[in-house]
Parts: structure tokens; sequence; C-alpha cells
């Protein structure tokens, strides 16, 4: 389905397309009957040899004056930047809407420990690419942000940081640099289990923040995480942040 910015950028092009070849037809009209012109006036054939010159010169000098502006035209359009958007669907929960369940919950300032089982397990993880601009080497960040992870391990990802006495806080999948999102298209990318995941008391809130880039491209994605008590009630978390404590 065509978007409205969609269908103006298409009126757009097949405007100045028009535009050009009318210009290039114009001129090659305009130049060919002053040529005529200038042939039969009455003057020393010299003379109408300097004029034929001058014309072929001022034509030459607006057809690529034409031919800079198509191409400039043609370069805007191949360096436009593509529009990303990265999808998490786990078991549990809608889409970009993650909701973990903690097996219980301890004093405050104890971390509460993340229930294993399919809430944490993906069952689609993609990248949308909205433009009509191919998006080149992307890649997708998972910033564990009041979440962390004993240890990780899932193919296609990789673990790009670990804090002291916390474990794993960050994922990253990367196409590499031969690697294609093309406009309008979408892209699947490898599953993954957020298993051996606990709850660090010292935050207040807890979230996935998704960093997606591409050549010329970065977007951060926040992804608010509900926490449900074993009474399947919401856990509020009030714990007071520490003032030593490491965050992602």
């Amino acid at each position: 389905m065509k978007t409205p910015l969609g269908e103006s950028l298409t009126a757009l092009r097949v405007a100045f397309t028009a535009s050009a070849v009318a210009v290039i037809a114009l001129v090659t009209v305009v130049l060919t009957g002053l040529g005529i012109w200038a042939w039969g006036l009455n003057w020393p054939q010299s003379d109408r040899l300097t004029l034929e010159a001058v014309l072929l010169t001022a034509g030459t000098f607006v057809l690529a004056l034409v031919a800079a502006v198509v191409a400039l035209a043609a370069y805007v359009a191949a360096t436009q930047t593509p529009d990303l958007a990265p999808t998490i669907v786990f078991h549990v929960g809608q889409p970009n809407r993650p909701v973990f369940t903690v097996e219980a919950v301890p004093p405050v300032g104890k971390a509460i420990k993340i229930s294993e089982w399919l809430q944490t397990q993906t069952t689609e993880v993609r990248i949308e690419n909205r433009s009509r601009s191919s998006a080149r080497n992307p890649a997708l960040r998972i910033d564990l942000v009041g979440l962390s992870m004993t240890d990780f391990s899932a193919p296609g990802w990789e673990i790009v940081q670990r804090v002291r006495q916390r474990g794993v806080t960050a994922i990253q999948w990367d196409g590499g640099a031969d690697y294609a999102i093309h406009g309008r298209w979408t892209r699947e990318l490898p599953g993954f289990n957020l298993q051996d995941m606990y709850l660090v008391p010292e935050h207040l809130t807890c979230e996935l923040r998704l960093t997606v880039v591409a050549d010329g491209f970065n977007r951060v994605v926040r992804l608010p995480v509900e926490i449900i008590g074993p009474d399947q009630q919401p856990v509020a978390l009030t714990s007071p942040p520490s003032q030593t404590a490491l965050t992602p």
C-alpha cells in the first residue's frame, strides 16, 4: 500500500523527469532553429561560423546544467536514509510489550529471579524497513535496563556487555557489510531465550532498550517491561537506587 509520502515522491520524480526531457527537447529545437537562421544571414562565412560556434557552446552549457541537475537528483535519491523499526514478540504479551513473571518477591535490595518458561522465549524478532531506501549493514543491540542474565547463548547473537557482579546486560545481532534490508521489506532475525535473568533491585524501572542501526541510520526504541508477581499482580519496583550500583 502506498503512503501519501510515497505517492508524493513518485509524482515528484515523474514531474522532474518530464521537465528534464522537455528542457532537453526545447533546447534542441531552439538551437536547431537558431542554427538555420544564423546560417541564412547575409554575413561573411567566417562570421556565420563564429555565431554557429557560440550557439553550440550555449546549447552545450545548458545541456550540461541539465545533466548536473539530473545527476544531483539521482545522488540524493540513492543516498536517502532508511527507516528501520525493530519488533520483538515473546510468547507472553503483545509485540514490543514484554511481560515477565518473577518466582517470588524477596526483601528490598535482593535480586529477583525471573521465571524461566515461555515468557522469556521470543516467537518473532524482526526489523522492518518502512522507507523505499535499502538499509545496508544493519545491526540490532538489546540493552537490559534493570535486568541482567548470568549467561547467554543464541545462534546469531553475541554478548557485547557484561557488568561485574551483574552478568550479561547487552546482546547484539550484526547483519554484516553484505547484508541489506531492501525498501518496504522485513527481515526475520534469529530468536533467543532470555534465560537465567534477574531483576536488578537498584532500578526503579526495567526495560529492553533496542538500538537499530544501519549505514547512515540510528534509532533507539525503549520497551518497558511489565513485572508480574507469583499472584499474577504487577510488582511495584520501589527499591531505592544504589549510589554505587553499575547500570547498563
